[in-house]
């Protein structure tokens, strides 16, 4: 677990300074270390070490890290060392609750190891279900892999380690200490099960036993299993305990009053700080969603220069949009599945010119050109799909036959080229390996494929924004401002979508609406489903109260669809509030990717409206959040909408996303202006809530706070 921050260039080399003095400096014999012992139970004669295949680098870091290190013969303990493959989490799929390892665990379970303050016993005792990240999950499977290695193998001790730590300078001295304690402790076949040499305490501090100046017993409060010494009996233990249930870390904590567990009282063995953490760790959104997290600094993407486009061609069928996303999640921004180009795209890319995109996926007037792109783009990287059993009905076999020319010209012309199979079920490993990069957190992605899409005529929107504010700096907005996006024939006709929710308020409806009890880190109140009532009038009401609670000073409310829409028109009659500091929110909004579309009424003027979209790529269950500015815009009413009802509309199409006032259109989104349309199921929010943001919102009074609050008279949702 490495919850390390991305540093400077300067600080790194100072860090790599630091690990080098302080390797040099540490060459000391560890007389727990022995690979000749004839007494097996004295010694620990075996070391393995979790490594991913793709983390080449950091098993040599890592080599470099125990060679600086002597057994109780003088020999360096890389003799005794294991590389063990670690479980990858990019290739997992399917469930996880076997007898192994169930991975759904609960708020509870958190809360046993590091207990909150803030939360009361009601969160504390609860069930909030949890489930676990791929990479949580692999973590897990990787350590259980090596227990049973231990428990079946001819070691009494081992010491485990994952790749991304280094010693500490008094690394050997302290472990000379400890080994020479539990000696004495215990003359029998097994001194102890586990030995914790690298460790985090929770907050507040272990609840623990001490022992010694050197160890303590722990009861429970310890993170972090990078560096720990595992007898054999100690794995047979854990073994039978299994399953696993949540983060192995977390869970450990739970066998304490099981095993004889020990811990020195203070790590030497640390995480490098210079190598970024790929994990994802499945316990901050729930802690964020219960206000205990207000950490609001922004997920940043990793932005890479990429020089050279990567142009995809393949069949139909073939999973050509799939691939679009995949490179997407790698970073490109990434033009797909379209018939043509909009002129001032297409004349960039013939004439080597100042382009927007950095990935061509499926597109037909490039099919054209493919001879031309090759002498152009010396560097150009291309990538073929094929699909040979599959005969396409739209494509007929002119097209397939032009397909396979493409192949065989551009493989014999590119030095740069890739030919993938549709069948084939290492895209990630052969994509990567391809453009030289390290996949993303997340399965590669499967979506349906949509085709060549017939562009429309480029003309520009009449409804342009007031004001456009700064946007993230991520792949998937286009920083250019006079592009007009894609405009594609929409193969849905939101019109005819049926109403399946049409709510007047003359009462609560429990099967539609759920009113939710959580927060998010801008926000500084906290949901509260009694904040919300229905009045006399048979209008629904949020109310925002100065109402002190543990996590945040006010309490409002917030209305959430119990189902999930995928495209279609979502109309409100409302009146927001009109407090500075204060955000009436009326938006679509999915995690795991994080997507959403806004419309939100600014309470220190409501004679605007701000419209954003946020967008992040991947399939159902990807773990992009990176958009955390998305890309808002604000609009000019004409009236105060807090002074009377009016009715504001989403119409969201896979083409594009409208926004209407009063049956009048304010605004258009195409495809990448700025950007992409999302693409998965969102459920609808309605919302107040005081924001952290006073550039955004405006400062929030201290005082006046009798009456704040938004009317909701109906919300009609007809979807496709």
């Amino acid at each position: 677990m490495n919850r390390s921050t991305r540093m400077g260039r300067l600080y790194r080399k100072l860090y790599t300074f630091y690990v080098s003095f302080n390797r040099y400096f540490r060459k000391q014999a560890c007389k727990s270390f022995s690979a000749s012992n004839k007494k097996m139970n004295s010694s620990i004669q075996k070391i393995y070490v979790i490594n991913l295949d793709r983390q080449v680098l950091r098993w040599e870091k890592i080599k470099k890290e125990i060679c600086s290190l002597y057994d109780n013969e003088g020999e360096s303990l890389l003799g005794l060392t294991e590389r063990f493959s670690a479980v990858d989490g990019r290739c997992l799929e399917g469930e996880f609750n076997d007898g192994c390892l169930q991975a759904r665990y609960s708020l509870a379970d958190q809360l046993f190891v590091e207990p909150n303050p803030l939360l009361s016993e009601q969160y504390a005792n609860d069930g909030q279900p949890v489930d676990m990240t791929q990479q949580e999950i692999a973590v897990a499977l990787s350590h259980i892999e090596v227990w049973k290695r231990i428990a079946y193998g001819n070691d009494e001790y081992a010491l485990v380690l994952e790749d991304d730590i280094i010693f500490s300078h008094a690394f050997s001295r302290l472990m000379n200490q400890a080994w020479d304690e539990l000696n004495i402790l215990n003359k029998d076949t097994s001194i102890f099960d586990v030995l914790y040499l690298s460790y985090e305490e929770a907050k507040g501090g272990p609840e623990k036993k001490q022992y010694s100046d050197t160890l303590f017993r722990p009861i429970r409060g310890l993170w972090c299993l990078a560096g720990y010494v595992l007898s054999k009996n100690g794995a047979k233990k854990l073994l039978r305990l299994l399953p696993v249930r949540g983060p192995v870390d977390m869970w450990i904590n739970f066998c304490f009053k099981k095993i004889d567990v020990y811990a020195v009282t203070q790590s030497i063995i640390n995480q490098r700080r210079d190598l970024a953490s790929d994990n994802v760790y499945s316990i901050l959104p729930i802690l964020s969603k219960f206000g205990v997290l207000n950490d609001i600094s922004p997920s940043i993407y990793p932005i890479k220069k990429i020089r050279d486009p990567v142009f995809v061609f393949g069949e139909e069928g073939g999973g050509l949009t799939s691939l679009a996303m995949a490179l997407s999640m790698l970073g490109y921004r990434c033009c797909s599945d379209s018939s043509g180009l909009p002129d001032s795209e297409l004349n960039n890319i013939l004439k080597k010119s100042k382009r927007i995109f950095d990935a061509y996926v499926n597109i037909g007037v490039l099919e054209n050109s493919y001879k031309e792109l090759l002498r152009k783009y010396k560097n150009a990287k291309f990538i073929m799909v094929t699909n040979n059993e599959f005969v396409s009905r739209s494509s007929g076999t002119d097209s397939r036959k032009k397909i396979k020319e493409l192949i065989s010209y551009v493989s014999n012309n590119s030095k740069y080229h890739l030919v993938i199979s549709v069948k084939n079920r290492n895209k990630w490993e052969d994509i990567c390996n391809f453009l030289e990069c390290d996949p993303p957190n997340g399965l590669y992605p499967y979506v349906i494929d949509i085709g060549k899409r017939r562009l429309l005529k480029e003309e520009r929107s009449l409804h342009k924004p007031l004001f456009r504010s700064k946007h993230d700096n991520s792949p998937w907005v286009v920083p250019v401002n006079d592009w007009g996006g894609f405009s594609f024939e929409c193969e849905r006709n939101v019109a005819s979508g049926s109403t399946i929710v049409r709510e007047n308020f003359s009462v609560w409806n429990d099967k539609r609406w759920t009113l939710l009890n959580d927060t998010f880190p801008s926000n500084l109140s906290i949901f509260d489903p009694e904040n919300f009532i229905i009045n006399d009038d048979q209008v629904g009401v949020i109310i925002l109260k100065n109402d002190p609670t543990s996590v945040r000073e006010y309490k409002s409310a917030s209305l959430k669809s119990r189902s999930c829409f995928l495209y279609g028109r979502f109309s409100i009659l409302i009146k927001p509030a009109r407090v500075p500091g204060t955000i009436t929110g009326v938006f679509l909004h999915r995690n795991t990717p994080r997507q959403e579309i806004d419309l939100e009424f600014l309470g220190k003027d409501t004679t605007k409206i701000l419209v954003n979209v946020f967008y992040n790529p991947g399939s159902d269950g990807a773990r992009f959040d990176y958009g955390y500015r998305g890309s808002p815009e604000i609009i000019e009413l004409g009236f105060d909408a807090s002074m009377e009802f009016h009715l504001y509309c989403i119409e969201w199409t896979e083409s594009y996303i409208k926004w209407f006032v009063d049956g009048n259109i304010v605004h258009e989104r195409r495809i990448w202006d700025p950007t992409p349309i999302p693409h998965l199921p969102l459920h609808f929010y309605v919302n107040l809530w005081p924001s952290r943001s006073e550039e955004l919102a405006g400062k929030l009074p201290r005082k006046g706070f009798e009456n704040v609050q938004t009317e909701i008279k109906s919300i009609v949702v007809s979807a496709t």
